[in-house]
């Protein structure tokens, strides 16, 4: 992914941020320094996941799929 700096998204209706943060934190033991360090972790994860995945995929299977969703 990009390293550019995004806008992030707004949650969907149904997710209650408040409540999400408080989990985070007390998976972490109430120290939500550490609840931050997870979840960056993890992101960079997923993000690498996506890349690899991405790259796999097939260039043309990708054009064909978008060009028939048009």
């Amino acid at each position: 992914m990009s390293n550019a700096a995004r806008a992030p998204s707004p949650p969907p209706a149904d997710v209650d941020v408040g409540a999400s943060i408080d989990a985070a934190a007390e998976a972490c033991g109430g120290d939500v320094r550490a609840a931050v360090w997870e979840l960056l972790i993890r992101n960079v994860w997923l993000e690498s996941e996506v890349d690899r995945l991405s790259a796999s995929v097939s260039r043309g299977y990708v054009r064909h799929g978008l060009a028939s969703k048009s």
